[in-house]
């Protein structure tokens, strides 16, 4: 299949460009290459990587935590079945606002 052909090259492309910039770290950008990685990764059904490239991106940048969760383009719901979720949503102060929504964490 040439789309996924073409995001798992991509996808190589952003792993190598964050391995070089010590995972996350990125020259002031509001989109880090973990962004990018997370929602590839998301893309391609690898929901442990995206978690991987949310936690990185996380531990790089604290205060983007809330805005990856929420924000970014990618779907969500196969994240939750990854067992460093809840604490990741609890963390970023999301839990309420999911209780309110009846969105199961």
């Amino acid at each position: 299949m040439a789309w996924e052909r073409d995001r798992r090259r991509e996808l190589a492309q952003w792993t190598e460009r964050g391995a070089a910039l010590e995972p996350v770290k990125e020259l002031q950008t509001a989109n880090p290459v973990s962004d990018r990685l997370v929602i590839l990764n998301a893309d391609l059904g690898d929901w442990s990587g995206a978690m991987d490239w949310i936690i990185a991106g996380h531990a790089r940048r604290p205060g983007r935590l809330r805005r990856v969760l929420t924000d970014l383009p990618f779907d969500r719901r196969n994240l939750s079945g990854d067992p460093r979720y809840r604490p990741l949503i609890e963390l970023a102060g999301l839990l309420e606002l999911l209780a309110e929504q009846k969105i199961r964490v």
